[in-house]
């Protein structure tokens, strides 16, 4: 699972189904990670501490939540090359238009399918 995530990013291909189920894995870890981030503010909050820690502890947060952030957009810009490259797509081509127009992409790439030699 982690190699087609993050894996090679110039080599590679991925069927319809698991790029739909691989990049709706890598939406719920982001959300899992900002939820676990926000329950631990907001028990921190209720706990009634000294809150003289709470600036570090959000800066350390917001850390923590860019770098899932980075991780997730790493891991998609992966599994969209190895999409195209199924297709018969450039990948770099595709990736460009990714950033751009991404809902748009994504449909296009969950739709079309690939190619019988890729699988």
């Amino acid at each position: 699972m982690f190699s087609h995530m993050f894996g090679s990013f110039s080599q590679g291909t991925i069927g319809r189904l698991r790029f739909v189920l691989l990049t709706l894995l890598l939406g719920v870890i982001f959300a899992a990670v900002g939820m676990s981030l926000g329950v631990g503010a907001a028990l921190f909050d209720r706990s009634g501490t000294d809150l003289s820690a709470a600036p570090a502890m959000g800066a350390t947060g917001l850390i923590v939540f860019a770098l899932a952030g980075l991780a997730l957009f790493v891991g998609m810009l992966n599994l969209v090359a190895k999409r195209a490259r199924d297709i018969g797509w450039s990948a770099l081509l595709l990736v460009v238009f990714f950033l751009i127009f991404w809902p748009l992409v994504w449909v296009v790439l969950a739709l079309f399918p690939g190619k019988q030699a890729a699988a």
